[in-house]
């Protein structure tokens, strides 16, 4: 008698083949981008600051020259405007708006008048600061302020135009410091004989020193050194004084 099995016989154990390994990949190693230049790099910011929704909206322009004015009288776009084909009737006028204006556009507030006359004579008024600067050492600053608007004011004129130019009565201070030195000289030169020489002086106070001497008859010759011209004032040999050199007559170096 036979007893059947049912139990299912047992299978053999399956073996499995591990799969193999995939093989891992070196990262690819790219050669670094060269740096671009400066200017490249910039030129996106730039871009973007250029592009019309990132942009600031610009100031508004004056619309008429009344919207902006530097100082009484000077307007800001009118002085912009080229002096040009002044006539005798204008120039007073011309002289205020041309020697205000730059002195003004320059950071230097002030008050400019211009008295007529053989030699126009413009007056500036400014703060003790401002005239300190526009002065200069020994006036040199206003003879250069002075000969500027003198050159352009003839241009635009087209003849020269004669005229003194003061900084807070400056040179009237000076000139009359200048009449008193002068006649000290002039008593010490008739008093011993010797010749009296002037320190270096420009061509307008030459001039002055020439008129003063030659009123008490002494004799008056401009020199040349290295520190510049200046008058030697002497009793000269008798004769008629000498009178002011050309360039010291019409107030040119």
């Amino acid at each position: 008698m036979s007893i059947e099995n049912n139990q299912p016989e047992p299978r053999p154990a399956e073996t499995t083949t591990p799969a193999a390994a995939e093989p891992v990949q070196a990262p690819e190693i790219r050669p670094m981008a060269e740096p671009r230049p400066a200017a490249e790099q910039a030129a996106p910011a730039a871009a973007a600051s250029a592009a019309p929704e990132t942009r600031e909206p610009a100031a508004p322009a004056a619309a008429s020259a009344g919207e902006q004015v530097l100082a009484a009288g000077i307007r800001c776009l009118e002085y912009a405007k080229p002096l040009r084909e002044v006539t005798e009737e204008g120039l007073d006028a011309g002289l205020v708006s041309l020697t205000g204006g730059m002195l003004v556009r320059s950071g230097f507030p002030c008050r400019c008048e211009v008295h007529a006359g053989e030699y126009r004579q413009i007056r500036i008024v400014t703060d003790d600061s401002s005239a300190g600067i526009l002065i200069g050492r020994r006036g040199a600053t206003v003879d250069a302020v002075e000969h500027l608007v003198e050159r352009m004011a003839s241009t635009a004129h087209g003849d020269r135009v004669k005229m003194n130019l003061d900084i807070n009565n400056y040179r009237r201070r000076r000139e009359d410091s200048l009449v008193d030195r002068v006649a000290d000289a002039v008593d010490k030169v008739l008093e011993t004989g010797e010749p009296i020489h002037m320190e270096p002086m420009n061509a307008r106070e030459r001039r002055i020193v020439h008129l003063e001497a030659a009123e008490a008859g002494l004799t008056t010759v401009t020199e040349i050194d290295a520190e510049g011209k200046h008058v030697v004032i002497s009793k000269g040999d008798g004769t008629a004084p000498v009178r002011p050199t050309d360039d010291d007559q019409d107030g040119e170096d």
